[in-house]
């Protein structure tokens, strides 16, 4: 935690859990306060199981964004001898990069 010049505090934190209970708090010391997050560089990875291996990875790409908003950096398909011919995993990686302003 800082306290900034401009008379603000800052809190840093990697644990959601935490930040969701800062993010609820209504008053600190008996005044009334407004928490606006700042979100950088937020990278999160999904796995889908079962997904055929005769659909090309572009369209899959293009699916999820169309239906979900989301902008994916990353797919990568994983095949291995065990995994059977049909299906395979896929994992997608998406990034946000989103900031608030802070009052």
């Amino acid at each position: 935690m800082k306290f900034t010049r401009s008379g603000r505090l800052i809190f840093t934190t990697f644990d959601p859990v935490c930040t969701a209970q800062i993010l609820n708090l209504e008053k600190i010391l008996e005044t009334l306060v407004r928490f606006d997050p700042i979100w950088e560089n937020m990278t999160s990875r999904f796995l889908l199981l079962c997904i055929p291996t005769k659909i090309p990875l572009g369209e899959l790409v293009d699916e999820l964004k169309q239906n979900n908003e989301i902008v994916i950096t990353q797919m990568r398909r994983f095949v291995t001898q065990e995994t059977s011919q049909e299906t395979s995993l896929v994992i997608y990686t998406v990034h946000w990069h989103l900031l608030a302003r802070v009052d």
